[in-house]
């Protein structure tokens, strides 16, 4: 059941995608598993996902590349990898912002619950950046940029919003100052 849910995501409503797939998990294995899976996809797997939103939220750069570097050995794509984030944003996202996301989401409970818990911690002008960021990158991978170079730069802005001057970074850092008031820290 896992292994259907993560197909029909990864097709995103496109049965000829879903059936096609399918197909090439059968070449590999004559039981179709999530490994199996993200395996032929060349998936980086939810974990991956949670830690580097994770390291992205605690701003943490050198966490980031951590798991990008053991990502790029093991081989997989990070123009792959850089769709998966954008789905993971998206996700979080919509459970920021509805009553009731499940529909949406074509994921397992225990994902869905652990994307919430993740979502309910992190700031909504963090996540809007995060999607802005990550669509913007796989735009220039797919023009021919060094994809693991993209990636890395992605990660490195997002992590450090106070190096850009795109308007999502600028909300970011807004929204930054003002949870310090409010809680009566000193800014500079």
């Amino acid at each position: 059941q896992q292994a259907a849910l993560l197909i029909a995501r990864l097709a995103d409503g496109a049965l000829r995608d879903a059936l096609s797939l399918l197909d090439q998990c059968l070449g590999h294995s004559r039981e179709v598993t999530v490994q199996v899976v993200n395996e032929t996809a060349g998936l980086a797997g939810r974990d991956h996902l949670f830690a580097l939103t994770k390291a992205i939220m605690e701003r943490d750069s050198s966490s980031a590349h951590e798991v990008v570097d053991r990502l790029y050995r093991d081989s997989k794509d990070m123009a792959r990898l850089c769709e998966e984030m954008t789905g993971h944003f998206r996700g979080m996202m919509l459970v920021k912002t509805m009553k009731d996301a499940t529909p949406l989401l074509a994921m397992t409970s225990e994902e869905q619950e652990r994307l919430s818990r993740q979502a309910l911690s992190c700031p909504l002008p963090l996540i809007l950046h995060g999607l802005t960021a990550f669509q913007e990158s796989l735009e220039r991978m797919y023009r021919g940029g060094n994809r693991r170079v993209e990636m890395e730069m992605t990660l490195i802005r997002l992590c450090s919003p106070e190096l850009e001057d795109s308007t999502p970074a600028l909300v970011r850092r807004i929204e930054a100052l003002e949870r310090q008031l409010v809680s009566g820290i000193p800014t500079a």
